[in-house]
């Protein structure tokens, strides 16, 4: 099912974490808003495959992640901006995915900045390695690197989960 754009107050309260962006939700530290995430590492691999199209396509880039059985995993939030020039979000789509229902979504398209936050009662699991399936247009030629501003994930205690993120690109032919 895709999800439609949903307009998000200025604070999320996220298993007793607070986010405050001015509505936008992020991974970063809100005391370094610029902070980056941490790549590579032992932990959760989180990758964005490589997608290619004509320009005028609609392509899905799936969230890829490691087994989830038994980690424990509850939510997740990540930022990730990505080249207008290039690509348009146009929504995410949870069905296929490990993420059972619709998230939380923040599309800036006048900043270039996809936020999305998720949280469940019960850990997240069953087949499958997608998290969650980003659909984009591809509107002008060229290649837009995909990459992790943030990305958080939490198991059930509101622990965070370390991740090693993996880029991506999206090619508009």
């Amino acid at each position: 099912m895709k999800t439609p754009w949903k307009v998000l107050a200025p604070a999320v309260v996220l298993l007793g974490v607070v986010t405050s962006l001015g509505g936008v939700l992020s991974g970063c530290d809100s005391q370094d808003p610029g902070a980056e995430a941490p790549t590579g590492g032992e932990g959760l691999s989180i990758r964005l495959p490589d997608r290619s199209g004509e320009v005028g396509d609609t392509v899905q880039v799936p969230i890829q992640t490691d087994s989830l059985a038994g980690r424990g995993v509850s939510s997740y939030q990540f930022s990730l901006p990505y080249d207008q020039s290039v690509v348009r979000v146009t929504g995410v789509a949870e069905e296929g995915t490990l993420t059972p229902s619709a998230p939380v979504v923040n599309n800036s398209p006048g900043e270039g900045t996809l936020s999305v936050s998720f949280a469940a009662a019960e850990p997240l699991g069953g087949d499958g390695n997608s998290l969650l399936n980003l659909e984009m247009e591809l509107v002008g030629s060229g290649t837009a690197a995909l990459s992790f501003q943030s990305f958080q994930l939490f198991d059930e205690n509101a622990e965070e989960i370390e991740t090693a993120l993996e880029e991506g690109t999206v090619t508009a032919e």
